[in-house]
């Protein structure tokens, strides 16, 4: 899987049509949003991916992982220092129960940034033909 990982990686630097032909490099991604990764913390094989997006402008963004609830559960790459590392929240708007955490090996603080992870209640329309919410 990491040779498959490193080709989309190359793919998000610089995009090809279907062929794999035609380059163009400046429709390369602003941000890339990523939900895969190791629950080991030690994993770093994507290092050099990540290092050439940053050094292309792309921000990167990975789940923090679904390790929770103890701390120091943070998941590589989500727990990098050149990631934007996120986690999941309950309803209550805490962490959600398995939504990794820090501290990092290297003691900083994760996740990042951490936004809804379990199912929310939200306004349902009512009225079948206005879809007006009461």
């Amino acid at each position: 899987p990491e040779a498959a990982l490193t080709g989309c990686a190359q793919f998000v630097l610089c995009p090809t049509d279907t062929n794999g032909q035609n380059p163009k490099c400046e429709l390369h991604a602003h941000v890339i949003n990523n939900s895969w990764g190791s629950n080991d913390g030690a994993s770093t094989f994507y290092a050099d991916q990540i290092k050439a997006w940053r050094a292309a402008g792309i921000i990167p963004v990975f789940a923090n992982g679904n390790a929770g609830p103890n701390c120091a559960t943070v998941g590589t790459p989500g727990g990098s220092a050149s990631v934007i590392g996120v986690g999941a929240t309950a309803s209550n708007d805490g962490l959600a129960s398995f939504s990794s955490r820090g501290p990092t090996p290297d003691k900083r603080t994760k996740p990042d940034v951490s936004a809804s992870g379990t199912p929310l209640v939200n306004l349902m329309a009512t009225h079948r033909t206005s879809g007006q919410a009461r």
